[in-house]
């Protein structure tokens, strides 16, 4: 069944690295039929890509069927850390794509939503960016480990194992815990006067609440292969891709029963 939904949600594809799900990217993208797509930042690598401006043939076909969206749906590109856009890109529609630096979306039920990739409200990304790209750097060796790791446990018969995303988990939400992001994020949805925010960044999808607002991150294409999606009614739920011909599987959402924390933690792990 083709995906039809009224606004859809991604982050952290982090096209020009190795370990981006491209080609699982594509076969939702294919088939993905929305009001509003927002493309919520580290879309393209640009750490790992440097001077060298040349992405595989599979990642290369996510952009063009992003162009193709953009040509029937409104397309809003969020700007990550990872990303390297030009401030001029910023405020302008270049070939249908609107490239800002955060946007508000107002859902069917009239809620409103501050959509951004959240890296500015992370202190110590902020503060720290030879430190960060050097965590990046260990992170790609993480996941060689994971990838010559899991080829052995798959020749006994074990079930993978991601220590990668486990460790960048980790150290995200301690980083995070240490520098505020989520009440820095709340704080930033209060001032607006917006029922709460969805964002990227820390790569691990995610849906709960912050006390009066609500909180969601999108998650990746890298170990989650996730989007946050909003139905035709306003309900925003989760959803994890899995490849071509496969219907979306449901994490969580506000339309499920129970706890959405309860759901987060039985779920999303990796």
């Amino acid at each position: 069944m083709t995906p039809s939904y009224r606004a859809v949600f991604i982050s952290d594809l982090h096209l020009g690295l190795r370990w981006s799900q491209a080609e699982v990217l594509a076969s939702f993208l294919e088939q993905l039929q929305c009001q509003t797509l927002y493309l919520a930042g580290d879309i393209v690598d640009d750490w790992k890509m440097g001077k060298r401006r040349f992405l595989p043939p599979s990642h290369l076909r996510v952009l063009q069927l992003i162009g193709a969206i953009a040509s029937r749906s409104r397309v809003v590109y969020l700007q990550g850390n990872h990303d390297g856009l030009s401030d001029d890109c910023l405020g302008r529609h270049i070939e249908g794509v609107e490239f800002l630096r955060r946007a508000i979306h107002e859902t069917a039920d009239g809620r409103r939503f501050l959509v951004v990739h959240g890296d500015e409200f992370d202190i110590f990304q902020e503060g720290r960016r030879r430190l960060a790209r050097l965590g990046a750097k260990a992170f790609e060796a993480l996941m060689w480990f994971d990838a010559c790791h899991n080829r052995l446990r798959r020749l006994v018969g074990m079930r993978r194992r991601y220590v990668a995303s486990l460790l960048k988990r980790k150290a995200k939400e301690m980083a995070g815990s240490m520098t505020g992001f989520e009440d820095s994020l709340s704080r930033a949805a209060r001032t607006l006067k917006l029922e709460g925010v969805i964002c990227g960044h820390l790569h691990h999808p995610a849906l709960r609440r912050l006390g009066d607002l609500s909180y969601f991150n999108c998650g990746d294409w890298i170990h989650h292969c996730s989007a946050l999606v909003e139905r035709d009614d306003g309900h925003l739920d989760l959803i994890s891709w899995r490849g071509r011909g496969l219907a979306a599987l449901p994490l969580a959402g506000e339309s499920q029963p129970g706890p959405a924390d309860e759901r987060k933690d039985s779920v999303l792990r990796p």
